[in-house]
């Protein structure tokens, strides 16, 4: 039984393995994973839109009469990812601080804008995934625009666009910004131009500094078109003032043309108290015979014409009466006459133009 007994092992046992063959060459190495130099930017959707304002920065266009007034002012510029300050982010912003018409100070940085650059954008600003990946994101830079902006008079090309990127990236920070446009400013002023975007109006107004979509140039840009701007303006306001007392002049020269005989040309009347009658009638009498109507009394009044006062308020009659008393005291030559003696004077008035 021992001859079977050991047969039954061997049959059962498993196949003894080949020997292996010993090579002198070492084992093949794992696959290395490089890792790139530059981080990546963090990928997020642009049809995820950022919370509609409900309170935020309020934005106050300066009045026209004020802009060429200006010495202390911001002049600022983003590039963004689209058009939309709900959807799309700022990835770069600049300005330039002005104190009595000079530049003091500037600031420029690009902006992590949390999402892809789209290639429309990119093509315009030149502004890639790559610039932006180490740049600040919307948090890092809102104390800086906050201490700078809110508070502030800004001035900007088509600035309504750039503000309200502005005001998104302020959240519900409180404040208030006015605003100079820059377009609206150069269409007021060069009517005669064909284009007004920026690089155009640089080109065409021979300014020294040229439009290239990038933040920082596109501000300094922007400076030297608004000083162009207020060069044009006050030369307009000295050509419209020009017009109007040109304008004045021949309407004065008409009216001493027509009225020449006439002994009440440009007397002054002013009218207080009930005569009966609508006081806008005798005040076209006075008109009628090159005399003028006012309202108000003034040292330049020649006659006050008074009505029944019996139903004025103390007030009314302070405010023409009171104040006439007062001029002829300080001896001031007023007449105060009854509408009788105006309807005499304009009776006389009247013949003496037809003679």
């Amino acid at each position: 039984m021992g001859f079977l007994d050991d047969l039954v092992k061997i049959i059962k046992a498993p196949p003894a393995k080949p020997p292996q063959k010993i090579s002198s060459k070492a084992p093949p190495a794992p696959p290395v994973r490089i890792q790139s130099a530059v981080p990546s930017v963090p990928r997020r959707s642009l049809s995820l839109y950022m919370p509609e304002l409900k309170n935020g920065v309020e934005l106050f266009k300066a009045p026209g009469n004020t802009v060429h007034k200006l010495k202390d002012y911001y002049v600022v510029d983003v590039e963004t990812t689209g058009l939309n300050p709900r959807r799309d982010r700022i990835v770069e912003i600049a300005w330039v601080k002005v104190q009595n018409s000079v530049i003091i100070d500037s600031f420029t940085t690009l902006v992590n804008p949390e999402c892809s650059i789209p290639a429309d954008a990119s093509r315009v600003n030149r502004i890639y995934d790559t610039d932006v990946a180490t740049a600040p994101k919307y948090a890092e830079i809102r104390q800086r625009v906050e201490q700078e902006l809110i508070g502030a008079t800004v001035i900007g090309h088509n600035v309504t666009f750039d503000l309200n990127f502005i005001r998104y990236l302020l959240g519900e920070t409180d404040g208030r910004i006015v605003y100079v446009d820059t377009l609206a400013l150069a269409k007021r002023i060069f009517p005669e131009l064909t284009s007004y975007k920026l690089e155009n109006l640089c080109k065409s107004l021979h300014l020294s500094q040229q439009s290239t979509h990038r933040a920082l140039q596109d501000v300094l840009s922007t400076k030297d078109l608004f000083d162009a701007c207020t060069v044009g303006l006050l030369r307009k306001q000295d050509e419209d003032k020009a017009k109007r007392k040109a304008a004045k002049e021949a309407v004065q020269q008409e009216r001493l043309e027509k009225f020449r005989k006439s002994p009440l040309f440009d007397v002054s009347f002013v009218f207080t108290g009930e005569f009966g009658m609508d006081c806008t009638a005798l005040e076209e009498l006075a008109k009628s015979v090159g005399a003028i109507a006012r309202n108000t009394v003034t040292m330049r009044t020649d006659y006050l014409v008074v009505g029944k006062i019996a139903n004025l308020s103390q007030t009314e009659r302070e405010e023409k009466l009171g104040k006439a008393d007062k001029l002829i005291t300080k001896g001031c030559k007023i007449k105060k006459i009854s509408k009788a003696q105006y309807l005499d004077i304009i009776a006389e008035a009247e013949r003496a133009l037809r003679m």
